[in-house]
């Protein structure tokens, strides 16, 4: 496209520094009818707002990590608690993979009631959360934070009802 453009820029938002990127993807011309030599012309911009990169082994992170592994395994199963670089790996995009980011640590409950816990515990540290369903959107808005868990509900795969005539499903985050 003719004239387009990209550029950075720092905001702040609650205390976040978060980085814009603007794409203007420039004017096109669009004849408006078949006998009329009459054009108009539109600029389309399109911004997306990624939150700054952190480092997975950014020392001030470790502690807070540790903290939180060992609050989830007090009630979570071992495999549903993912601290390790290599376990997180998967987790650090959704469909949309232009923007990745590590999070702190992944859980994966089972149930309503280990949901609610873990959204107390990281409540109470000021920890940020960001839920995932099955890892399958295209928006980026399950992109993790560097300083946040990442809750996948991929383990909630319910179909819990079926209505053909409306062509309708419900179902749990967790179905592809």
């Amino acid at each position: 496209l003719a004239g387009a453009s990209d550029h950075a820029s720092y905001i702040q938002a609650n205390g976040c520094s978060m980085r814009t990127r603007v794409f203007t993807l420039g004017v096109f011309a669009h004849r408006l009818t078949s006998s009329s030599a009459a054009t108009a012309t539109a600029a389309v911009t399109m911004s997306l707002i990624q939150p700054e990169q952190m480092s997975f082994d950014d020392p001030a992170l470790t502690d807070v990590r540790s903290e939180l592994v060992r609050a989830f395994r007090a009630f979570l199963p071992a495999d549903a608690v993912l601290d390790r670089r290599e376990e997180v790996r998967p987790y650090e995009c959704d469909g949309l993979s232009a923007y990745r980011q590590l999070p702190l640590l992944v859980v994966l409950p089972r149930t309503v009631e280990e949901v609610q816990r873990i959204m107390r515990i990281c409540h109470a540290r000021e920890v940020p959360v960001v839920a995932r369903g099955a890892g399958t959107g295209l928006s980026g808005g399950a992109l993790p934070r560097g300083d946040g868990v990442l809750l996948s509900l991929a383990r909630f795969t319910r179909i819990l009802e079926l209505d053909p005539v409306a062509r309708r499903a419900r179902v749990e985050p967790g179905v592809r």
